[in-house]
């Protein structure tokens, strides 16, 4: 069988269709599709492909030891895993613009390949697509020529290997590293030098991170473009030092392991639509024990299944309000969750989303009753459901799971097309068995506690008073009210080890502190709170917005947020700053301004402001007087704030007055700012003003 005629008519072949046989010449000129492996092992010398093929499968000249050329057709997309793979006399390759994806292995084993025209627009590689039968992509001639930039050899837009270095460093207007870009010359996956990567930088322009890309990397920072589509399995594994990672908008998938064995305390989750439904249910898991806590960005719209599954350490998950869906298995198995942040856009909760997570606490806005149990339409479940006559659960049943517990839900078509919705038991043989209109929980969780505001609309839904035994309001910067008077607060005197500082009111004072990971907490021993995370511009300006609710307030700021009413007073802060580290008092739409006492002193700023104004104290880095070595043993590191109590001063409080006051005079009337600048007339913009010698409010 040396030639073969394929007929004409024919426009596809099939996979394996000629697997083995001693073809040397066939025409397939006129076919535009084929299967995967169709001519693997056979004796083909050269062949002419259609213009109209678009991709080359898996394994399509695998092992065909004769081939010497090959012309990529013009439309082809993407070259197949191994699709190439053992063609060692092939020396030839020319593939058009076309081409975006070339698979893991594709021209593996091409030890003579000297000729290589390589798409522009090529976007990503598999592993060892250009490895020798020994898998060193160097004994390939055509890829020992090309050039070592930096360190990186390229294909195309592709960064393929690292070569060696300290610091990895991609050149601009690259558009993905290869999967196995450290380890592409190693198919068993030895430790490479564990120096290289000691830094990381990655371009503007990256879009695709392949897998095992940067495993084992020492870099102990990560920065992801805004760029970035997809995070490969194991990319980022056991990248011990990483500490914080955050997660760009523009994410859509991230792989199995991405971050695996870890080092990271904290994630910022900020891809809005990422997709992981080929992340399966077999333990293999995409963040690290280690993580401790999770902010979900402003935009986000969906948790996908399984992200943070098995991450044992998170103690709570602030989510904003823009969240709609909780994927399957999301945070399955996050045994020290005690908190969750739940929004009023949230709709679908997905099967077994927080199972086997504890947690006591969970804070959401809710502004109509959420349908825990969705259950997919009857008419579509007869139309679309083959159900073999009389079974109990045909199939095995299909079965809705509760977020918060294991207890399985399904249902069950009799023979005359009759839906029977309920809670899936066993019977003694442990055949499933639908528990009509049943929906329980073996464990009702103790406490749901709801922001301000919010209270009555839970307690009066169903599906939430059968969750939880009590549902009370938790505090939040909205909980804060007014100073009417002079009110201090001892920080010794309210606080305790035990108290959450995470989100707790002093006094009419809020605090909400990082208390899981920057090491802000209370030291029982001087009394005081202890201050190491800092405030960024960005995170206090998305704090202080006018639309800010209290879960952005909770997942931006760090420090203490109070009110003072219309009118003049002060603000007395007992502290020490340390290092770098300074107290900033911002009062209203003001500047901040920044304190600093290299040794414990009361540091006083006064307001005056013309309405109910909220004044937040907070740290961050600034030119403050470093303190003694010995004054900063005892805390967590060499830059902390130690607040020892606050005291508000209210020296005149115009809070009461709702009108301008009248007057006998009216014919000479003379205005002044608090300023002491005259008017020519009568305000017209809302404040306070001195009005013939009398403070008063215009609305």
């Amino acid at each position: 069988m040396g030639e073969i005629d394929i007929p004409a008519s024919v426009r596809s072949i099939g996979s394996n269709a000629f697997i083995g046989q001693p073809i040397k010449s066939i025409d397939v000129s006129h076919v535009t599709s084929f299967g995967e492996g169709c001519f693997n092992l056979t004796y083909i010398q050269s062949i002419q492909l259609n213009d109209q093929v678009e991709s080359i499968p898996m394994n399509m000249f695998a092992g065909c030891s004769k081939l010497k050329s090959i012309n990529i057709p013009a439309n082809v997309v993407e070259i197949g895993e191994a699709a190439f793979s053992g063609c060692k006399e092939l020396a030839t390759v020319t593939m058009g613009d076309k081409v975006k994806k070339i698979g893991a292995e594709a021209f593996s084993g091409c030890s003579r390949l000297e000729d290589m025209t390589i798409s522009p627009n090529i976007e990503e590689i598999g592993k060892y697509a250009f490895s020798s039968v020994n898998y060193r992509d160097s004994d390939i001639p055509w890829f020992a020529k090309l050039p070592n930039e930096d360190g990186v050899k390229y294909v195309g837009k592709v960064a393929y290997m690292f070569t060696g270095g300290n610091d990895i460093k991609i050149k601009e207007g690259t558009l993905s590293v290869a999967d196995c870009f450290l380890i592409n010359h190693n198919p068993y996956g030895q430790s490479h030098p564990s120096e290289w990567g000691a830094t990381l930088t990655l371009p503007s322009t990256l879009r695709i991170i392949g897998e095992q890309a940067f495993n084992g990397i020492p870099a102990s920072s990560l920065t992801l473009p805004e760029s970035l589509e997809k995070i490969g399995t194991a990319a980022f594994a056991n990248c011990t030092n990483l500490r914080r990672a955050t997660i760009p908008a523009s994410v859509k998938y991230i792989g199995r392991e991405a971050f695996y064995n870890t080092g990271l305390i904290r994630v910022y989750y900020n891809a809005v639509d990422a997709n992981n439904e080929d992340v399966e249910d077999n333990g293999y898991d995409i963040f690290p024990e280690s993580l401790v806590r999770v902010i979900i960005g402003e935009g986000v719209k969906s948790i996908p299944n399984s992200v943070f599954r098995e991450c044992k350490n998170i103690t709570r998950v602030e989510m904003p309000s823009t969240v709609e869906s909780i994927g399957d298995y999301a945070f399955a198995g996050c045994t020290s969750l005690t908190h969750i942040d739940l929004p009023s856009s949230l709709k679908h909760l997905g099967a077994y989303a927080f199972n086997g997570c504890d947690f006591y606490e969970i804070d959401s806005y809710l502004t109509e009753p959420l349908d825990l149990m969705v259950f997919p339409d009857a008419e579509e479940l007869k139309e679309e459901v083959d159900w073999s006559e009389g079974s109990e659960i045909s199939g095995g049943g299909y079965r809705i799971a509760g977020p918060f517990s294991d207890i399985e839900y399904g249902f069950h078509i009799d023979a005359d097309g009759n839906i029977t919705f309920g809670e899936v038991s066993y019977d003694d043989n442990y055949n499933p068995v639908i528990e009509a209109g049943k929906y329980t929980y073996y464990h009702p969780l103790p406490l749901l506690r709801v922001p301000n505001g919010s209270l009555a609309a839970y307690q009066g839904d169903g599906a939430w008073s059968v969750l939880f035994q009590q549902i009370e309001q938790f505090d939040g910067a909205s909980s804060t009210e007014a100073v009417e008077e002079t009110t201090a607060v001892t920080v010794r005197n309210e606080v305790t080890e035990d108290t959450d500082l995470s989100s707790t009111m002093l006094g009419n004072i809020f605090v909400t502190l990082d208390t899981e990971d920057s090491g802000d907490g209370y030291n029982a021993s001087e009394g005081c709170l202890v201050i190491n995370s800092t405030v960024s511009d960005e995170q206090l300006a998305a704090a202080t917005a006018d639309d800010a609710d209290d879960l952005t307030v909770k997942n931006q700021f760090s420090g203490l947020i109070f009110e003072v009413p219309a009118g003049k007073g002060s603000v007395i802060i007992d502290c020490q700053t340390l290092g770098q580290q300074a107290v900033y008092v911002k009062i209203g739409s003001s500047d901040a301004r920044q304190l600093n006492a290299a040794n414990r002193q009361q540091l006083s700023i006064p307001y005056d402001v013309a309405e109910t104004t909220r004044i937040y104290v907070y740290a961050a880095k600034g030119s403050a007087p470093v303190a003694s070595q010995s004054a900063r043993a005892a805390y967590p590191n060499d830059n902390a704030v130690k607040l020892y109590g606050l005291t508000i001063n209210v020296d005149e409080n115009l809070s009461g007055i709702s009108a301008p006051v009248t007057t006998d005079r009216p014919t000479t009337d003379t205005w002044y700012t608090l300023e002491g600048r005259r008017l020519v007339s009568k305000p017209t913009m809302t404040g306070v003003y001195i009005r013939n010698g009398r403070k008063v409010v215009v609305r």
